[in-house]
């Protein structure tokens, strides 16, 4: 679902960067793990999985909410399958977050969809991304499951 401020394309529909690329109108990006709370069958996966709910039900959410200029990016597997659902924030020059253990279930989908959303525009306004955990929705608080440096601030070695 497309709206000004709500972008949705997978990671490898994404074009790469140029020096000519005009940038985007998104300052940071929501993954969801697409795979999480999947049912497996005979080695197929059957049915739509709790991340695939859950995405759905985050796009719609942006779209009738607009909390700024977020794109949202469905993305297999985030190796985070005993901790599902997984969602990740992410921005050039900010710190990045993986969370996990979000609640999916039909009863929880809609406040966890809200948290996902008022936590991401918190985001969006940080210069560096980070979020102390009493400022983060109750969903957030004890999922973390990484908090990555940006690139440009590592020293290497």
């Amino acid at each position: 679902m497309e709206s000004s401020n709500v972008i949705s394309m997978s990671v490898a529909d994404r074009p790469l960067p140029t020096s000519d690329a005009q940038p985007t109108a998104a300052s940071m990006s929501i993954l969801v793990c697409t795979t999480c709370a999947s049912t497996w069958q005979n080695g197929q996966r059957v049915g739509t999985s709790g991340g695939e709910q859950l995405l759905n039900r985050l796009e719609t959410y942006l779209a009738e909410h607009p909390t700024g200029a977020i794109a949202v990016a469905p993305t297999q597997c985030m190796s985070a399958c005993s901790h599902a659902c997984a969602v990740a924030f992410a921005a050039e020059g900010k710190h990045s977050y993986l969370f996990g253990d979000l609640p999916h279930d039909r009863a929880d989908l809609d406040q966890t969809v809200e948290a996902i959303a008022t936590c991401a525009a918190l985001y969006a306004d940080r210069p560096d991304g980070l979020l102390a955990w009493a400022e983060r929705p109750e969903p957030l608080k004890n999922g973390v499951l990484a908090r990555i440096p940006p690139v440009g601030s590592l020293v290497v070695r």
